[in-house]
């Protein structure tokens, strides 16, 4: 459901007015983001949850995945407090402390090649150190996970992962989430999301599910053609859809299209790891696509 903040749940006749239901209350975004991984959690197979540090930074969130027995890797703020698991032989506790100053006390980082750029290798610095965060009358085992971007961009994670994970398949779960701002982006970008100037509730519910529906009819295209051609793009998907609806743009001269486009991407890709030095990663576009290959 939309966030709906106090000033609208208690105004019941501003909610009437766009037709807002009784039955939906006031709830923070936490609130919202378990309950709906609570009821996918029931309906769709998952074994991960990633999010931000709004979610991070929230114990309830983090319990509230724990025990549907998820694995999850959450950023969290550098003021977050920890303390360092018991090493062997210590006589006391270790104290808490902030997840940026314990980072500075550690061993030297480890170099992780996370995934192949548009225009080279993408590595980051990462560590992962068992740690505990307080909970009331309790404490909780986790892992924190730090990484530093070539960029100088510092995240810090809060995570429960299973104990044979390494340290490369943590940090690779850590960025699927930039795959969501991906998925906004392509939907603004595609199908018209932000396209949306309605006031009343059901026609945001109305927008939104065509908006869904159009996204993954383009995406389900792109993981069909994706078998012949891995570098297709959403975009390149509904730019063909859109040719192929008109005049007089025929299924062959399409494909002819698509292979001069994929072609070039690639060309380009190649272009940008040669000028600095790299070597080139796999293609994921080969040319010679044709329309006999399309239809095998």
């Amino acid at each position: 459901q939309p966030y709906l903040p106090d000033a609208w749940a208690l105004n019941f006749g501003r909610r009437l007015k766009v037709y807002v239901p009784l039955a939906v209350k006031a709830a923070t975004k936490v609130q919202i983001a378990l309950a709906m991984v609570i009821r996918m959690a029931a309906e769709l197979p998952f074994s991960w949850v990633t999010a931000d540090e709004a979610y991070g930074r929230s114990t309830v969130f983090r319990d509230g995945v724990l025990a549907l027995q998820k694995w999850y890797v959450l950023e969290v703020p550098c003021n977050t407090l920890v303390r360092p698991m018991q090493g062997p032989g210590s006589a006391r506790p270790r104290r808490a402390d902030e997840v940026c100053k314990l980072i500075k006390r550690q061993l030297p980082l480890d170099r992780v090649m996370v995934a192949y750029g548009e225009k080279e290798p993408i590595y980051v610095q990462a560590m992962m150190l068992e740690v505990s965060t307080a909970r009331t009358g309790r404490r909780v085992r986790e892992t924190l996970l730090y990484t530093e971007e070539s960029n100088g961009e510092k995240k810090f994670y809060l995570a429960h992962v299973p104990v044979s994970a390494t340290l490369t398949m943590v940090v690779r779960k850590a960025r699927t989430r930039h795959r969501i701002e991906e998925v906004f982006g392509e939907a603004k970008g595609e199908v018209g999301m932000d396209h949306f100037e309605c006031r009343a509730w059901h026609g945001w519910h109305n927008h939104m599910p065509m908006v869904q529906l159009a996204h993954w009819f383009l995406v389900r295209e792109q993981r069909r053609l994706g078998k012949k051609c891995p570098g297709i793009t959403v975009s390149l998907v509904r730019q063909a859809v859109a040719k192929l609806t008109g005049q007089p743009w025929t299924p062959t001269r399409i494909l002819d299209w698509l292979e001069h486009n994929l072609t070039r991407n690639e060309e380009a890709r190649a272009d940008r790891y040669r000028a600095k030095g790299l070597k080139s990663p796999p293609r994921r576009w080969q040319p010679g696509w044709t329309p006999h290959d399309q239809s095998q």
